[in-house]
């Protein structure tokens, strides 16, 4: 270049942020990944938003620490919503939390059921118990004492044990208290089904099949008559994919479901086998499987939330969300969350946290505490050749609902001995022309709902052949989306 030769500037446009949080090759990420996505999550137009927050159920602190709960929907569609933990059952009675069952086994997490206009409750080591929305009394007949966990199918109750772990046992016909009935009630031994061993870990409804997930299996029946083998046949049977306990969630006409390796389909298992590369979770497959492994027990919970589309599984501490109509990860971290439920539509979500439920999608807090958001976008390469680019400003379209003080910071060649440079600013909407005085005559009136955004210009330093935006935010506000991103910046020079 020649000395005194004026440098053109060039302008790159972000507006493709789908991806979500992967953990494939930094030099191989376009900016529709991020490396990082806590609190914030991609929305259905390619932006960036904020996660919405949750707000406690129960004004006065219980004492136990919840880890399960079910949404109970009765005949008549009342809603009644439990949540259980510590040795306790209760029921939400507007702000207050009402014990309906005290004496259960502290250890022991309850798993329900909705059976005939009953609720089944189950631990695993207490009785199994029904409550009708007044009373919870002994279920009758003999099920299994040690049920923990069960399905209502076409009209029969489906259970498996803690002590037989390959034997899943069924009611009668609309009987949920009969487990013995010959021809009408009975189980089926796996032993005799598998070829080898496993551990039945959780059973549920596919449209009108019965699935039964195992550590290392899955089977899929259909038909409704288990004694007649003309109608109860396997549709399926898969050996290398299964699920945790507490994990699988239909969502629509699927299940999604934590297995040993990763987050799968139950749709793309059945159409194309127990093939890994045909994890859900395929983009973020190292840092899903380390959470796995460092969690071997959990503790595990799943939710849908089906307003945003997402797949929500508890793992540890952390809840990792899945997109499911953009194919797109996140997490949601610091959350008091021990276990979470869903309702059967997927409208609502709570968390079961230690002395508190809390409902989900309720205001921008969690219960009241700034929640930090961070956005790590993925590595911007200038160039193809690996020249150098100067970015010198930043453009970023949002659209906040109030002021929002955000944080941005740039980094340079995969933070190859070059500091980072953080700077903060205010999203916020830009002054209407209704701020103004307008005379009131007709060709006005569509200022009436205008809603304008005015794009934040910032100065932009450093430079390399790569470039990583990371944004973050701890603020109580909301909501807001980041929709694009314009970048200035010129090439290399001498």
């Amino acid at each position: 270049m020649k000395k005194n030769q004026q440098i053109e500037a060039l302008t790159v446009t972000l507006n493709d942020f789908s991806g979500g949080e992967a953990d494939l090759p930094l030099t191989k990420m376009s900016a529709k990944f991020a490396t990082k996505m806590v609190n914030v999550y991609p929305t259905m137009t390619g932006g960036i938003g904020f996660v919405p927050g949750y707000a406690r159920v129960n004004q006065i602190r219980s004492n136990e620490a919840f880890q399960s709960g079910h949404v109970y929907i009765k005949a008549d569609g009342t809603k009644i919503v439990l949540v259980a933990g510590g040795g306790k059952i209760y029921r939400a009675n507007g702000t207050t939390l009402v014990s309906i069952k005290t004496g259960l086994n502290a250890g022991a997490i309850v798993r329900f059921i909705t059976a005939n206009d009953y609720c089944i409750m189950l631990n695993g080591v207490d009785a199994p118990m029904k409550y009708d929305g007044t009373t919870v009394t002994t279920l009758g007949g003999t099920p299994p004492a040690t049920a923990f966990k069960g399905v209502y199918h076409k009209g029969r109750v489906w259970m498996i044990e803690r002590t037989n772990k390959m034997l899943a046992s069924y009611s009668g016909l609309n009987a949920i208290e009969d487990y013995t009935t010959a021809h009408n009630a009975g189980y089926i031994d796996f032993r005799y089904v598998l070829k080898t061993g496993d551990e039945l870990t959780d059973i549920e409804s596919y449209v009108d099949l019965i699935v039964f997930y195992f550590k290392n299996h899955v089977v899929v029946y259909s038909g409704n008559t288990p004694t007649d083998y003309g109608d109860f046949q396997i549709v399926i049977q898969l050996e290398g994919a299964g699920a945790f306990t507490d994990t699988v969630k239909a969502t629509g006409l699927d299940h999604l479901f934590l297995s040993q390796i990763g987050a799968r389909s139950l749709k793309q298992v059945i159409n194309t086998g127990a093939n890994p590369e045909q994890l859900i979770s395929k983009n973020i497959f190292q840092r899903l499987s380390g959470a796995i492994s460092s969690n071997p027990n959990g503790p595990f919970g799943s939710a849908h939330f089906q307003r945003l589309g997402w797949f929500m599984v508890l793992i540890g501490d952390e809840i990792w969300c899945y997109a499911y109509n953009r194919g797109a990860w996140f997490r949601i971290i610091g959350a008091d969350a021990l276990g979470m439920f869903s309702d059967s539509d997927g409208s609502s979500v709570y968390f079961c946290g230690r002395g508190y439920l809390y409902k989900f999608d309720q205001g921008w807090t969690f219960d009241g505490a700034p929640m930090w958001r961070e956005w790590d976008m993925g590595w911007l390469k200038f160039f193809k050749n690996e020249e150098r680019g100067f970015p010198k400003i930043l453009q970023i379209y949002a659209t906040p609902s109030q002021p929002i003080t955000v944080s941005v910071g740039t980094r340079f060649d995969l933070n190859a001995g070059t500091p980072d440079s953080f700077q903060s600013f205010m999203l916020d909407m830009a002054p209407s022309l209704m701020d103004e005085t307008v005379p009131d005559i007709w060709e006005n009136c569509f200022y009436m709902d205008s809603e304008e955004y005015a794009p934040e210009r910032l100065p932009l330093f450093g430079g390399g052949s790569m470039m990583q935006l990371c944004f973050t935010c701890q603020d109580t506000a909301g909501p807001c989306e980041i929709n694009s991103l314009k970048i200035q910046f010129t090439p290399g020079g001498d």
